[in-house]
């Protein structure tokens, strides 16, 4: 068991050594644009719209937290992609595998969803519902005045 463990420890510290100058540029931004901005997502500070992965953090978790009625209010696709991560971190860390068809086809089926969902709120839901909301404080606003 202690073996094991430290095996998939070993997955986990390879992929952070291997994607450290990423994890740490996304952290930078992070924090910026949370501190000057209140928003971290690119296309909301720079158009104003929501993107189609609006509300999916938050949504996540919800669902970490059992609260799963939020979860579904915030984005119901989050739920698949909830899965999508259990199934990649139990292949790729606990089983030690690549990628499988299975996975990839899960993954495109959650990322056709996500856009389904999207264009759906956006006909629906946008502005009045969070989080199809507009963002009156965005660069586009600004150029343009």
């Amino acid at each position: 068991m202690c073996r094991y463990l430290v095996t998939v420890i070993n997955r986990i510290w390879a992929d952070l050594k291997k994607f450290w100058i990423g994890i740490v540029i996304y952290i930078i931004y992070y924090v910026i644009t949370i501190s000057l901005f209140h928003a971290s997502c690119p296309m909301l500070l720079t158009t104003g719209l929501p993107c189609p992965g609006c509300g999916m953090l938050r949504a996540l978790f919800s669902i970490i937290t059992l609260r799963f009625t939020t979860a579904w209010y915030l984005n119901p696709v989050s739920f698949g992609w909830f899965i999508f991560i259990i199934v990649f971190i139990t292949q790729r860390y606990l089983l030690g595998r690549k990628y499988s068809k299975f996975t990839n086809a899960l993954l495109i089926i959650v990322c056709m969803l996500t856009i389904a969902r999207y264009v759906y709120g956006m006909i629906n839901y946008f502005p009045y519902r969070i989080p199809f909301v507009f963002r009156k404080s965005n660069l586009f606003t600004h150029f343009i005045k």
